[in-house]
């Protein structure tokens, strides 16, 4: 019985094995199938972190490159700054310098734009703009603070390049220099200022008709604490046309300046600023040329001349004033061939009526004769004006200014920008003059 109860059970369990396997597999299939899946996801998210392993590690080799040439760089401009460059804004200069100080150069520019109107009898008016000064120029010293230079280049309305001035100094101490060049004629106190530095928008109609030029030639400088010297031996008055062709003429100048009251510097400028110190200086200068000169394409000059000037300047908190007086006589002028003589006074003051706006006025007088009996009208010009500093320095400066001439300046030297000559039989002139001035 037993027996046949356990073959019953086998035979049972035979028929129903098939159907348990079937109910397996698909169990079986959805686990293998998972875990093909989950290693497929496994080498995806491998791969992906491979990728990004390596685009991090590309850019980090690009960072560091970008780090090497910015030091690289960073060196180089260092090792060029120590090989000889140094530059920068000192002392309102643009300055290239050597680390040592043997080797310097300061850097100048000047510009004035004027829009001027002139109405003068017998005449249609005349007005527009002009470019009445753009320089450019460097300066500074060579192995020896003591060796210096000074050149600066003036641009015509042409657009050509012409030398102001250009000359080399050598300072033996602080009160005793050399110049050798083409140096500044030393002879009026107007026209040794900058014209930057002028009362108003330019120098006065009468130290026009004795302007001395930049001659070439030697100069020697004597600075005391209280007295200056200047002496300078050139080819003579105005002529600074640089050849020697045709000269035969020399000229002899020789200034000397008095200081009262402050310091030297006061009398840099017509412009004295509120909280300027008070100052006083007497001027004289003499003049003298003797030979003939006939340089290419220019007028030949011919006699002795003498000249002679002397001056009076003060200056206060917010207010300046100075005047002078010149006289010439020459034995040949370029233009007659007879002696002639000219004399002229200037007077002018300015004062600030707020630290910005300084107000001005101008009187010129002049008078002139000849030994062939030509008769001209005497200079008589007033003038008044304006002038805003916004920074409270010269470096911009705008001017607004009017002036009137009472005669004739026929025949007279016409270089203060605005007038003209007037035509026979007629007199009076009368001019408005706009300036924008920059300057460093």
């Amino acid at each position: 019985m037993r027996h046949t109860f356990r073959i019953v059970t086998t035979f049972v369990a035979l028929l129903l094995s098939p159907a348990i396997v079937a109910a397996d597999v698909p169990d079986e299939a959805s686990r293998v199938q998972s875990e093909i899946d989950q290693l497929r996801s496994e080498i995806e998210a491998y791969r992906g972190q491979r990728e990004h392993t390596w685009e991090r590690r590309a850019r980090s080799s690009q960072l560091r490159a970008l780090v090497q040439d910015v030091i690289a760089d960073a060196s180089g401009r260092s090792s060029l700054q120590s090989s000889g460059i140094d530059s920068g804004w000192k002392d309102g200069d643009f300055t290239l310098a050597s680390p040592s100080g043997d080797f310097t150069m300061d850097f100048y520019l000047q510009m004035q734009i004027d829009w001027i109107f002139n109405d003068s009898k017998g005449q249609e008016n005349q007005w527009g703009f002009e470019t009445r000064r753009l320089r450019l120029g460097f300066s500074g010293h060579i192995i020896d603070p003591a060796f210096t230079y000074n050149v600066r280049m003036s641009i015509g309305n042409n657009g050509l390049f012409d030398l102001y001035f250009g000359y080399m100094q050598y300072a033996f101490s602080e009160e005793l220099s050399l110049s050798v060049g083409k140096v500044g004629g030393y002879f009026s106190r107007e026209e040794i200022l900058s014209s930057n530095d002028e009362l108003g928008a330019d120098y006065s109609f009468v130290v026009g008709q004795f302007d001395p030029g930049n001659p070439i030639g030697v100069q020697v400088e004597y600075q005391g604490d209280q007295l200056r010297l200047v002496g300078t031996v050139s080819d003579g008055w105005n002529q600074d046309i640089a050849t020697i062709a045709g000269n035969q003429r020399m000229g002899l100048t020789a200034r000397a300046e008095w200081k009262l009251l402050g310091e030297w510097g006061l009398f840099d400028t017509f412009t004295s600023f509120p909280g300027t110190e008070q100052g006083l200086m007497l001027g004289a200068a003499f003049q003298f040329d003797f030979g003939s000169a006939e340089p290419p394409a220019s007028t030949r000059v011919d006699g002795t001349a003498y000249r002679l000037t002397g001056d009076v300047s003060y200056t206060a908190s917010g207010f300046n004033a100075f005047s002078a007086i010149y006289w010439s006589y020459q034995s040949q002028e370029p233009t007659f061939t007879e002696s002639a003589q000219h004399l002229g006074v200037v007077v002018q003051a300015g004062w600030f009526v707020c630290p910005t706006v300084q107000v001005y006025g101008r009187y010129n007088w002049g008078t002139r004769s000849d030994q062939a009996g030509r008769s001209f009208d005497d200079i008589s010009i007033a003038m008044a004006g304006a002038s805003w500093f916004p920074f409270e320095d010269t470096t911009i400066k705008l001017t607004l200014e009017g002036g009137f001439s009472f005669n004739s300046i026929g025949g007279w030297n016409i270089e203060s920008v605005g007038w003209r000559n007037d035509v026979a039989g007629e007199d009076h002139q009368f001019i408005i003059r706009s300036q924008l001035q920059l300057q460093y």
